[in-house]
Parts: structure tokens; C-alpha cells; sequence
């Protein structure tokens, strides 16, 4: 059985110092290729075929979050979605999107204000915060 090793994820200072995960969340995020490669340090995922494939969708998808929904867009198509904070501490919250039926659950742990990341199967995937102008 081979376990990767996710690397250590730093946190910049004072991140938790202003606001809270949930307000910080509100706004528009972009998954972050290179800071998401950067993660994978020596034990990138799998094949080299399935390498390529990650690098092709890196920095594509789109995620907007108002106070209570969430719209992602990925290559010109898009969807939108009812979601809430079920739990959040100094500097992660739970998620809870979907309908009553078909809810799921994502843990968003954020580095800054400005950075967060998501478990993308045994590895993670960084979002950086775009500007809304």
C-alpha cells in the first residue's frame, strides 16, 4: 500500500487575527495551478498521463460565494447551488452544499484571508481570491 505524504501547509501570520473563515469566504475564488503544484512537492499524483490531465483543469474553475450560494464555472459552463457553514474555528470551516437529497460536505482550510484549500483526494487544491471589479 503506498500512502502519500501531503506536505505541510504553512499559515501566514496573523491570518486568523481579522474576520472569521465565513466571511472570508464570501467573494470570487480561482483554483490556483501553481500553488497547487507547489503542494504536490516530490510525489506529484499518479501517471504522467494523469498528470497532464490534472495541469490541464488547474486554474480553470471558478468559484463564487455569496452569503448563502455558491456559482462555479468551469470552461464556460456553470452552476449555482444553496450552501451553508456548518461549523468554522479560527481558520477552516465545514461546508454544506446541495439540496436536502443531495447534500455534500467540503472542508475549506484557509492559509490567509485571500487563500484557501480543499482536499482533492489524498491531495489538495489551492483557490486564491480574485477581485470582484
Amino acid at each position: 500500500m503506498h500512502l502519500t505524504r501531503i506536505k505541510t501547509v504553512k499559515r501566514s501570520p496573523g491570518a486568523a487575527l481579522k474576520g472569521s473563515p465565513s466571511t472570508w469566504l464570501v467573494g470570487t475564488w480561482k483554483s490556483d495551478k501553481h500553488a497547487t503544484v507547489a503542494a504536490w512537492g516530490e510525489t506529484p499524483p499518479g501517471s504522467v498521463g494523469f498528470q497532464t490531465f490534472l495541469l490541464e483543469g488547474l486554474g480553470k474553475l471558478i468559484q463564487r460565494y455569496t452569503a448563502k450560494r455558491s456559482y462555479a464555472e468551469y470552461e464556460g459552463n456553470g452552476s449555482s447551488t444553496p450552501y451553508r457553514v456548518l461549523w468554522e474555528n479560527s481558520d477552516t470551516l465545514l461546508l454544506v452544499y446541495g439540496t436536502k437529497k443531495d447534500e455534500r460536505g467540503m472542508h475549506l482550510a484557509f492559509t490567509s484571508p485571500d487563500q484557501y484549500w480543499v482536499h482533492a483526494g489524498r491531495y489538495i487544491e489551492y483557490f486564491a481570491r480574485q477581485s470582484d471589479a
